[in-house]
């Protein structure tokens, strides 16, 4: 997939160049990895998107973290052994299908705006 017309995409070729582009933004938004732990590791904002992982062992920020308030999630402790058997027609877990897209874009305003009057 091709990344859309007029966005820099950037590949770090290092564990230190990745630090420093992490450093360099205002905020990071992605899933439960080692890139956002580095984030929050190096005091950048982060808003963490879970699905069937525990956020409540694996969360970098509690306070900052988007899931899907579902009785059936966490369902593993890893994602490397999930066991769904809540998915979408296309293997997608019910708890990451529930999460749309105005809802992380309305959270990263709002961590934007708290980071800014910070």
């Amino acid at each position: 997939m091709s990344p859309p017309v007029g966005h820099r995409v950037h590949m770090p070729q290092s564990y230190r160049e990745l630090v420093d582009l992490l450093c360099r933004v205002r905020l990071v938004i992605g899933n439960d990895c080692g890139p956002m732990h580095l984030a929050a590791m190096s005091q950048v904002p982060t808003l963490t998107i879970f699905g069937p992982a525990d956020h409540r062992r694996w969360a970098p920020d509690r306070k900052r973290l988007l899931r899907a308030d579902m009785p059936c999630s966490p369902c593993t402790l890893t994602t490397r052994d999930i066991h769904c058997t809540h998915t979408t027609p296309d293997g997608i877990p019910a708890c990451l299908d529930a999460l749309d897209t105005g809802s992380v874009l309305q959270m990263a305003r709002m961590q934007l705006e708290a980071t800014a009057e910070a």
